[in-house]
């Protein structure tokens, strides 16, 4: 069974590792990886990595009960905890909007 990797606390939890958010290990995981779960007090989304012209672009999204919104998170140097942090109380104010 495989499951999405988690980060929570300012740490992500993934296949038996645990890795600091900011940390040159965290940099490197996000270069080779493509997804991920974000859960913090602010909110929570879902990260994925498109890639286009060989570089990787992070995006956001959660679901809400009526509708899903996607924002850009930035490229992996910039996947720092204070972005991540932001962008989930942006998607949390953006879900309670009518």
């Amino acid at each position: 069974m495989r499951t999405i990797p988690i980060v929570e606390n300012d740490f992500l939890y993934a296949d038996n590792e645990t890795l600091a958010l900011d940390s040159p290990h965290w940099f490197a995981w996000l270069m080779a990886k493509t997804t991920f779960y974000f859960q913090a007090p602010s909110g929570a989304f879902t990260a994925r990595k498109q890639v286009r012209r060989g570089l990787g672009y992070w995006y956001a999204s959660r679901r809400g009960a009526r509708k899903s919104d996607t924002v850009y998170l930035g490229t992996s140097r910039q996947l720092t905890a204070r972005r991540l942090a932001e962008v989930a109380q942006r998607l949390a104010e953006q879900g309670r909007l009518p």
